[in-house]
């Protein structure tokens, strides 16, 4: 994202260099200052409500709201450099479990025979993505369903046709 803003010439705006513009009560009786003054807010307001803007439609949902009650890009630059730059060693040991689980997931589910196809892409659809024991489950319940599957489709059956009862002989008199 910083890239992205001083690609555009508006870090000045997250840095605080570009400040809204201030207007002086001195300056209250001329309006020409004041039309001026209220050019410049506009201008300066538009541009910081486009980067909150993009802030807020670059994050996923769970920060996208946390924007709502900055009204400054500083602002929410601020909060989210100090909420999300933890760089310590337990922060780092838990993105690396992930890591490490997401691969082991992905190698475990490239290495299905493809007749699993439908089990890999219905697990690698999943939000959040399974574990490997909660794929390994899928998978083994799939195995016990295929299965099930041939073990009635191999049965041999036995037709017996079904006789009515026999009537008892009537008895005449």
């Amino acid at each position: 994202m910083q890239r992205f803003l001083r690609a555009r010439k508006l870090w000045k705006y997250i840095t605080g260099n570009v400040q809204p513009p201030h207007f002086s009560e001195t300056d209250d009786d001329d309006d020409a200052l004041h039309i001026q003054y209220q050019s410049q807010l506009e201008d300066w307001d538009s541009v910081n409500s486009k980067i909150i803007t993009w802030f807020s439609n670059t994050s996923v949902s769970s920060i996208h709201s946390l924007f709502t009650p900055f009204e400054t890009a500083k602002e929410g630059w601020d909060y989210l450099a100090e909420r999300y730059s933890s760089v310590d060693g337990a922060n780092e040991y838990q993105l690396g479990l992930a890591y490490r689980d997401r691969s082991c997931l992905r190698h475990f589910l490239m290495a299905l025979p493809p007749d699993y196809e439908h089990i890999q892409t219905s697990l690698l659809h999943r939000h959040p993505l399974p574990i490997v024991g909660q794929a390994l489950a899928k998978l083994r319940s799939e195995e016990t369903r295929k299965k099930t599957m041939v073990y009635q489709h191999s049965q041999p059956v036995l037709a017996t046709p079904v006789w009515a009862p026999l009537q008892p002989p009537s008895q005449s008199v």
